[in-house]
């Protein structure tokens, strides 16, 4: 297994400034895509292994629902936004 180096890796979607209230306030457009991708930042092994090693440190409360490959649906996703904003 890979360690993981900060340096080694681009991690700007890990420290995007944009707070997760501003996130939740911006409606998509028609134009864009939603549901998953398959390029999240998840997608890399080494940090997803950072991250699952991060939460169990820390000893998240959920820590085991953590899945890098869960995928949902752009209706799964209108349905979350609905309920949230």
């Amino acid at each position: 297994m890979a360690s993981f180096d900060g340096a080694d890796k681009n991690l700007t979607g890990l420290t995007n400034s944009t707070s997760l209230s501003e996130e939740a306030s911006v409606q998509p457009t028609s134009n864009q895509l939603l549901g998953s991708t398959d390029d999240h930042i998840f997608t890399d092994p080494v940090i997803a292994d950072y991250w699952r090693k991060v939460y169990e440190k820390a000893k998240y409360e959920n820590r085991h629902r953590f899945d890098p490959s869960y995928t949902w649906t752009a209706e799964e996703e209108r349905k979350l936004v609905r309920k949230v904003c």
